[in-house]
């Protein structure tokens, strides 16, 4: 009989242990707080750095893209300027393109560009007359800036001369041998610019237009339209060449042009 109660007391203490155990003490309450807390706060660290990191690229993609518009305009500029120099910097030796000119063929080099560029700085330095194909950039492009001054200068020697013969007359004459489609301006439209693998390469499309004045004795303002898209490649800056870098966050690398398209919707 005393075996038997002993028995279900043994019973009943072991009843009761098992009810305490599943309550957990205070320590380990603090401890599961402190790790859930720890979590939290280690998961706003790392949103936070993520929110920080997409924000940085879309500030680097931003300043990309402004650097290969800068970079659009450069080269617009040099061939407004027939500035061979700085086109070339700006060009991958190994330039592809399709254009007017080359009548739906694929040119490949620099050699087929530069014979438009030794024209345009013939008749800058000799002041010659050489009609460059219409379609080609440099014809469609304004040098004007060499030009103005020699056409200003004489239109105001022959204002001189017709005040001085009492003569007046409403129209402007320009000189015979200055060729009155060097008088241009360009406005770019319609821009936009993608970019590609790891934004180290760009696309840049967009609309050119170009104003300029008709090759008429009296000429009068027309305006050409293109379209154009142009794939600039950043590559690592060759150190024995003075190459053009706008972009100022990565000395070693460049931006070239490697390949351009272009229509004429004047036609």
């Amino acid at each position: 009989m005393n075996k038997k109660v002993e028995e279900q007391s043994n019973e009943i203490s072991n009843d009761n242990k098992t009810t305490y155990s599943q309550f957990p003490s205070k320590q380990s309450n603090h401890k599961e707080t402190e790790q859930q807390s720890t979590e939290y706060e280690s998961f706003i660290t790392l949103s936070e750095q993520y929110k920080l990191q997409k924000r940085q690229e879309k500030l680097n993609k931003l300043q990309t893209k402004q650097t290969i518009l800068n970079l659009t305009k450069l080269l617009l500029d040099s061939i407004e300027k027939a500035d061979w120099n700085i086109y070339s910097k700006l060009c991958s030796d190994d330039l592809t393109c399709f254009e007017p000119e080359a009548y739906s063929n694929l040119v490949q080099g620099l050699d087929f560009h530069k014979f438009y560029f030794d024209i345009a700085n013939v008749n800058l330095n000799q002041s010659t007359n050489i009609n460059l194909n219409q379609n080609h950039e440099l014809s469609s492009a304004s040098i004007a800036r060499s030009h103005l001054q020699i056409i200003n200068n004489n239109i105001n020697n022959n204002n001189t001369n017709n005040n001085n013969n009492n003569s007046n007359t409403s129209n402007i004459n320009l000189p015979s041998n200055i060729n009155s489609s060097i008088i241009q301006n360009q406005t770019m439209t319609n821009i936009n610019i993608k970019l590609l693998a790891n934004n180290n390469v760009a696309i840049i499309t967009y609309n050119r237009l170009i104003q300029k004045l008709d090759k008429n004795q009296n000429p009068n303002p027309i305006t050409l339209a293109f379209e154009e898209t142009r794939i600039w490649e950043k590559q690592l800056k060759n150190e024995n060449e003075n190459q053009i870098n706008i972009d100022k966050q990565n000395e070693i690398c460049c931006w070239k042009q490697v390949h351009f398209h272009r229509s004429n919707l004047s036609k």
